[in-house]
């Protein structure tokens, strides 16, 4: 259960990095969103807090082996003047969704903890986005994009 509050931490402090780009969110303001525990704290957080683009996320995750790879073939800046993600953003948070489905089946393998409980809903909720995207595809006539969904098992 602690890899998974960890990773959900430093998840949710990038999140909140990227998402403040372009917005008139302080540095100061920033720091203050951001949990106090997981794999960036407090170094990384400390990075995070100043950054101002997707170069200095990436190099405040490299230090994480586990987070290096999520930054591969993004690109450069993701700012699309909004304040938002632009078109590569869907890759990075695949990969967030895919390490949380590595880790929470992880919690499977290990000894009795409730833990598992809280990663049966997770897989649950991974379920119904999985679901949620194959009738999306076939709605909108994209059937050749139904395979890229987050397998489970």
């Amino acid at each position: 259960m602690h890899n998974i509050l960890a990773f959900e931490a430093d998840r949710r402090t990038v999140n909140i990095t990227i998402n403040s780009f372009n917005t008139e969110l302080s540095k100061e303001q920033r720091a203050k969103l951001f949990p106090a525990i997981g794999r960036l704290w407090p170094e990384g957080n400390n990075q995070l807090a100043r950054a101002d683009e997707i170069d200095q996320v990436r190099l405040a995750c490299e230090n994480i082996s586990e987070y290096r790879s999520f930054f591969n073939d993004l690109g450069g800046s993701q700012g699309n003047g909004s304040g938002g993600y632009d078109d590569t953003t869907p890759h990075l948070e695949d990969r967030f969704f895919r390490m949380e489905v590595h880790l929470n089946k992880q919690s499977f393998m290990q000894q009795f903890q409730y833990g598992i409980f809280y990663s049966y809903m997770k897989l649950k909720e991974q379920e119904i986005r999985n679901l949620t995207w194959i009738a999306e595809c076939i709605a909108q006539d994209a059937k050749d994009r139904i395979q890229d969904f987050i397998p489970i098992f």
